[in-house]
């Protein structure tokens, strides 16, 4: 019987997964997935940023400005290839955590299958990709260790 957990820590830009045993203090990384649409995106805005003063009208109350229509449409890709490695990954791990920046928590939960699915004992929706490694895992332990379920 396995007896550890995965967490994931997961936002637009990245999503860490970690290898956690409950009676253990170290947290091993699993792998670290990168979603290259947002880097590039990024790089985008700061090699063209928008005209100062750009124009915004208001919709049903709320401002409305110029968003890129494929960003909805590269989460769902980039959430899908979350979803593959955990999936190919399934017999390493009993019990998944997650832990995500809101935009990505509902988009990252959609797209995980019902088996996937039933195997999350505790979320966390959290935007935690400004910290490092060491400063994420330092946060969870506080916060999750204690309440993960045995194996």
């Amino acid at each position: 019987m396995k007896l550890n957990h995965w967490v994931i820590v997961g936002s637009k830009s990245k999503t860490r997964i970690y290898n956690v045993y409950k009676g253990r203090k170290t947290w091993d990384l699993v792998k670290s997935i990168p979603n290259n649409e947002e880097v590039k995106e990024d790089i985008d805005f700061l090699n063209n940023p928008p005209e100062t003063g750009v124009k915004t009208r208001p919709v049903s109350g709320k401002q409305f400005t110029r968003d890129n229509p494929h960003n909805d449409y590269s989460l769902q890709l980039y959430a899908k290839e979350v979803k593959e490695f955990i999936k190919k990954s399934k017999n390493k791990f009993s019990k998944l955590v997650l832990v995500a920046e809101p935009c990505f928590m509902g988009i990252l939960k959609k797209n995980l299958d019902k088996s996937l699915l039933g195997l999350v004992c505790f979320q966390l929706c959290k935007d935690l990709d400004h910290y490092n490694s060491v400063e994420t895992t330092r946060f969870l332990r506080q916060d999750i260790l204690q309440r993960l379920p045995p194996g």
